[in-house]
């Protein structure tokens, strides 16, 4: 019988879990850490896998040639092979297949970030983690990440661009990570500009004039249908949630990344179809391709996948339907231990203000460990794009 990943554990005490939780959001991110309880205090270093383990075999090599193939299609550069990736993702497979057990926590109770960096792979920006159970199938793995929401957002996440992948007993791991950015202190670089020997000198550079395409004033305005998932909602999770409609943002822009507009519209829930959905008004928008990003209040911003969408004023384009990750509560567009702090009271009294309804993350109507698990889920976003 296949096995699916679930990332959130339910636990039986809100406020030690909390503290936990806000332990590894401070591990993704910081590589230098310091430690906070007496497990991680610990520094166990525990990284040995057999050598016969880290030789790419014939399904991790076809896996990631499938991922690449994905991502590929959906706009999101290769993946290449990572020693120190794939030394951390035999470790994990090994160590599930030993003990038959699921989750990103393994048995030695580390988290992704720790066993990253036990692994020797501590010199990173980004790093994220997908696992498998139940089938040594590389076709398997992948078609169950494409059709789990946040699995899939990992997988064709573009920041990555290195990865480790190992299979054992079939339990696949597929470690993400992207590194650090090193410049070469040998290396000089050249000023463009550079005036000495002039007193109160002031030098200007003449702007280069910004070019956009030219809108018709005569043109109607250009509409896109837009349909959003809220993690723990719909297909999600709670399928019959109090609130039937959802304020959404949709943010435009061009290929210079400078924003073109933000239009603002209701969504209307689908019970049928576990997401809400809706037509959103740009107005005046020359056709071209552009950026496209969306969020909601108290969620993370999310860029719309693939990143490229062409607008053309005679069409109703249909975007791809967009995962958003709720718990943004001090809207810094990242989860950090701010919102857990701001929702500690809730889930302590079991009693939320009008202010405080942002905790009931599944919109049932109380704010509860589902909530506090669905904010724990939220860990595959840290930041927002």
């Amino acid at each position: 019988m296949q096995l699916k990943d679930k990332s959130h554990l339910l636990f039986p005490f809100f406020s030690f879990f909390l503290l936990i939780g806000a332990i590894v959001l401070v591990s993704f991110q910081n590589q230098t850490r310091q430690s906070i309880n007496s497990k991680a205090a610990s520094n166990v270093v525990n990284c040995e896998v057999p050598g016969s383990d880290l030789t790419i075999s014939t399904n991790e090599q076809s896996l990631l040639t499938l991922v690449n193939e994905y991502r590929s299609q959906n706009n999101a550069g290769p993946l290449a092979f990572n020693d120190l990736l794939n030394r951390a993702a035999s470790w994990m497979s090994n160590d599930l297949a030993a003990g038959n057990r699921q989750g990103h926590t393994d048995s030695l109770g580390r988290s992704i970030a720790p066993r990253f960096k036990d692994c020797g792979y501590t010199a990173y920006q980004n790093i994220g983690e997908n696992l498998f159970y139940g089938s040594s199938s590389p076709q398997e793995a992948i078609s169950w990440w494409k059709n789990s929401p946040s699995h899939n957002e990992t997988m064709l996440n573009p920041i990555f661009t290195e990865v480790g992948i190992a299979e054992k007993g079939g339990k696949y791991t597929m470690d993400f990570g992207r590194p650090l950015q090193v410049v070469d202190p040998s290396i000089t670089l050249e000023p463009s500009l550079s005036v000495t020997g002039v007193p109160n000198a002031s030098v200007s550079a003449t702007p280069t004039p910004e070019v956009r395409p030219t809108v018709d004033p005569q043109q109607p305005a250009t509409k896109v249908k837009v349909s959003i998932e809220f993690n723990g909602i719909g297909r999600a999770g709670n399928s019959s949630p109090i609130n039937l409609s959802r304020q959404v943002a949709l943010q435009v822009l061009d290929l210079e990344n400078k924003e073109v507009t933000t239009a603002v519209a209701f969504l209307t829930y689908n019970q049928q179809k576990g997401f809400f959905a809706g037509d959103v008004n740009l107005g005046k928008i020359a056709n071209g391709t552009y950026y496209m990003k969306v969020f909601s209040e108290f969620t993370l911003i999310s860029l719309v996948l693939p990143q490229f969408q062409v607008l053309d004023y005679t069409k109703t384009l249909e975007l791809p339907t967009v995962l958003l990750y709720p718990g943004d509560f001090d809207q810094d567009n990242a989860l950090t231990i701010d919102d857990y702090t701001l929702a500690l009271a809730c889930f302590q009294d079991a009693v939320c203000s009008a202010e405080e309804k942002a905790v009931d993350l599944n919109d049932d109507g109380i704010a509860d460990i589902k909530d506090y698990n669905l904010l724990l889920d939220s860990y595959n976003s840290l930041s927002g794009d």
